[in-house]
């Protein structure tokens, strides 16, 4: 614990760290149609469970595993395309967590707005 600055000094500051320090950004539980492609060619049509600047969540699409490694994905997002290459990093019956290992720092930006902007609104 340190003094809290203006403070009289038998008042401390309590700095929380945050739960989970992987994370830079917040998620939000928004739902967006997304595409995935894998290495070979597959196509794959979903939604987003959960959105960050980081990565995604994604509702399993059906048909065969996307399996591991690195897919693109194209979210949409009004009438804008997000496109990224993103790595597995999470796999399960249900959903599929993708980090971003490219993506143009605009569209970072404007998922990180809409989580910031869903984060207000909750």
């Amino acid at each position: 614990m340190t003094q809290a600055p203006g403070r009289p000094s038998d008042t401390t500051l309590v700095v929380v760290p945050d739960p989970d320090p992987r994370r830079r950004f917040a998620r939000a539980p928004l739902h967006l149609p997304t595409v995935l492609h894998g290495a070979a060619g597959e196509r794959w049509e979903t939604l987003t469970l959960d959105v960050s600047g980081d990565g995604v969540r994604l509702a399993r699409p059906p048909g065969p595993d996307p399996g591991s490694g690195e897919l693109d994905l194209e979210i949409t997002v009004g009438d804008r395309a997000v496109c990224a290459q993103a790595d597995v990093v999470r796999s399960t019956a249900c959903d599929i967590g993708l980090r971003f290992v490219a993506i143009d720092r605009s569209d970072r930006l404007l998922l990180a707005a809409l989580t910031d902007a869903y984060q207000r609104r909750a």
